[in-house]
């Protein structure tokens, strides 16, 4: 691949098509100007070289004229302007792949959270509450929750899963105790009672909640010890043994009236979360029905974007590359910046948009202007006469489809006993954060990262692959870079890579990324209401 490609219409003149003017009378400048660099000016008094003036002035003022090692230093110049672009691409796909590469080995963790111990412990404790809530919902809507919530085993074996992940690497003893209740609540009394050995020996945890552990879940005395403060379901979990235990029947009754209170107000959430699912899921099937009933052709159609675009393959793969690396190392550099000065705040909308201007400026210059375009042009962003109602048929369509694929990787999911990282999920500013630091966020994730993310995957990535490629193979190729790029586990990366492809056949089916990016923002905005409505 040549950057030389990046050239517009008026520099494709090839570089070793004869001069006109004869060898001797090329100039320097030429081959700079024949060079991705562009207008770089040649050395002094190259105009000059091998004119009939010079000739005129015979050998002792060329001499006089010009060092003897000049036209070397020139072609040596030359040969580095040449050669220059090249350079740059190839440092630009080292950065990019050495970046694909530490995304891939660095699994999620609890590393890419602020406070992992605060988040975890609010995670479980509501995911948990979550699964007891739905199981007191008739026995209809049970069912209907089994397609989305798993079962109290499966969530504690998770829980248990990532506990253990952060009692690695944490040294919060409130860590340990939360994981020592799920080992209890899981039935695990061995690895309860080594991990109590443990503590009572290394004296790393307070004998007070050894005690308080032996007397809910072993076989300790049962002591009305104060229960330390925990998130709900871990104190009321600890609240029922003792009680159970004790043969406190009120102190039972307490718990339960407790949890009762708590749970119905968590099954109240569920049910408005699952009708909003249900509508969105309604709109789109009846817009797809709409759709085909028209037996239009162009009942999707919102605009006109070529594809193919009339940019060159070649062009298109330099332009992300150096887009894409400049974009890393800035947003490396912020937050490197960030970390040694952590006093000064780190916008996320700031964070979201300045590193990917380079991008964009170098598809502005390099790819649209020379084929004659503006953005709403390649990228189908104005739609065209009744292109408005196939734009919100089309958002419909994608909406639903979303929810069906998810449906069934989560059925996948279940199967083969996988699970998500709970740090692809989370956001810590939505849950934990104040009203500005929520706003930031959610503006990035429902504005910023939707128009950018289409732009550069689909109208930039997939677009250039459709020169060489059908575009069920240029949208799987698109959609796989988009997976990897966010950096999530196999189930996390399995999700976009889905979603990637659907917005690839959206913008083919469309000629638009309107379609795309409105469906994108809206799934978006419905993970971040999640967070919110379940989690803050």
């Amino acid at each position: 691949m040549s950057p030389d490609d990046v050239r517009g219409p008026r520099d494709a003149r090839s570089d070793d098509a004869p001069d006109p003017r004869g060898a001797e009378a090329r100039n320097p400048r030429d081959d700079a100007a024949s060079s991705p660099g562009g207008d770089a000016p040649g050395p002094p008094g190259a105009e000059a070289a091998g004119s009939g003036a010079e000739d005129a002035r015979g050998p002792r003022a060329e001499e006089a004229a010009a060092p003897s090692d000049g036209p070397g230093r020139w072609a040596a110049a030359a040969a580095l302007r040449r050669w220059l672009p090249h350079a740059a691409t190839a440092l630009a796909a080292l950065v990019l792949t050495t970046w694909f590469a530490r995304l891939l080995v660095e699994p999620p963790g609890p590393a890419a959270v602020a406070e992992p111990e605060r988040a975890l412990a609010r995670v479980v404790s509501r995911v948990l509450d979550l699964g007891e809530a739905a199981q007191r919902a008739p026995g209809w809507e049970r069912r209907l929750y089994a397609l989305t919530i798993a079962d109290r085993a499966a969530d504690l074996e998770q829980a248990l899963a990532w506990y253990a992940e952060l009692a690695a690497a944490s040294a919060d003893p409130l860590v340990e105790l939360r994981l020592a209740i799920l080992e209890g609540e899981a039935g695990r009394l061995e690895a309860l009672r080594a991990r109590l050995e443990a503590w009572a020996a290394g004296g790393t945890v307070g004998a007070t909640w050894v005690a308080l552990l032996r007397s809910a879940y072993l076989d300790g005395p049962v002591d009305a010890e104060a229960v330390p403060p925990l998130e709900p379901w871990f104190r009321d979990r600890i609240r029922a043994r003792l009680a159970a235990r004790a043969g406190d029947a009120a102190a039972r009754a307490a718990v339960d009236r407790d949890e009762r209170r708590r749970l119905d107000a968590v099954l109240g959430r569920l049910r408005v979360y699952l009708l909003v699912e249900g509508l969105v899921a309604t709109a789109g099937l009846v817009a797809l029905a709409r759709a085909l009933a028209r037996r239009r052709g162009d009942a999707l159609a919102v605009a006109a974007a070529p594809l193919p675009p009339p940019w060159p393959a070649g062009a298109g793969a330099v332009v992300l590359l150096w887009g894409g690396a400049l974009d890393v190392g800035l947003a490396r550099a912020a937050v490197a910046v960030w970390q040694h000065a952590p006093a000064v705040p780190l916008p996320q909308l700031a964070l979201a948009t300045v590193p990917a201007l380079p991008m964009l400026w170098l598809a502005r210059r390099r790819l649209l202007a020379p084929a004659g375009l503006d953005a709403a042009r390649a990228f189908g962003l104005r739609p065209r006469p009744r292109g408005g109602r196939a734009l919100v048929t089309a958002t419909a369509v994608l909406l639903a489809a979303g929810q069906a694929l998810d449906l069934l990787l989560g059925a996948a999911v279940e199967a083969f006993g996988l699970t998500s990282h709970w740090t692809e999920w989370f956001d810590e500013a939505l849950v934990f954060g104040d009203l500005a630091a929520a706003l930031d966020t959610l503006v990035v994730g429902v504005v910023v990262a939707p128009v950018l993310e289409e732009v550069v995957f689909r109208g930039l990535l997939f677009a250039t692959l459709r020169r060489r490629l059908a575009w069920p193979a240029a949208a799987a190729a698109s959609a796989l870079v988009f997976a990897l790029a966010h950096g999530y586990g196999a189930v996390g990366a399995t999700d976009v890579f889905l979603s990637g492809v659907l917005w690839a056949w959206a913008y083919e089916r469309t000629g638009s990324l309107l379609p795309g990016m409105a469906a994108h923002a809206l799934g978006n905005l419905f993970v971040a209401l999640t967070n919110v409505w379940f989690l803050r």
